[in-house]
């Protein structure tokens, strides 16, 4: 016997073992089914109060703080000796009167008038719609 028969021999043996593990693998199988039985079906219903779906912010211009302190008042009585009362009259004559009168132009930009952004998209439920709003 050569080497070349022996690795035929042995090809072949192989080849045959394989086959048979194949074709045991494509048989039949049992398929087993079990049904079960549902006992008790939970259904939970939650009311809604308040669906919330647009929040506006909108910031107002305080005008006037008003806070309310309360202060204590101590009052003395002072008694007075003496009261002086003196008239004094002075006339100031005016050498110069001097009178000068300012013209400025300004020019002043006319203002922008405001930006409309438009948004528009088809998006508007599911959680591409949540994503946009």
């Amino acid at each position: 016997m050569t080497r070349r028969h022996i690795l035929k021999a042995l090809g072949a043996g192989g080849f045959g073992a394989g086959a048979a593990a194949v074709l045991a693998a494509c048989g039949e199988t049992q398929v087993v089914t079990k049904e079960v039985p549902v006992e008790k079906i939970v259904v939970k219903e939650v009311p809604v109060e308040t669906i919330v779906t647009r929040t506006e912010v909108k910031e107002v211009p305080v005008e006037k703080i008003v806070t309310q302190t309360q202060v204590e008042v101590q009052v003395q009585e002072v008694q007075v000796e003496k009261v002086v009362t003196e008239v004094v009259k002075e006339v100031v004559e005016v050498e110069k009167v001097v009178e000068k009168v300012v013209e400025k132009v300004v020019e002043v930009e006319a203002q922008r008038p405001p930006v409309v952004l438009t948004f528009a998209t088809d998006h508007t439920s599911g959680p591409r719609g949540a994503a946009v709003q």
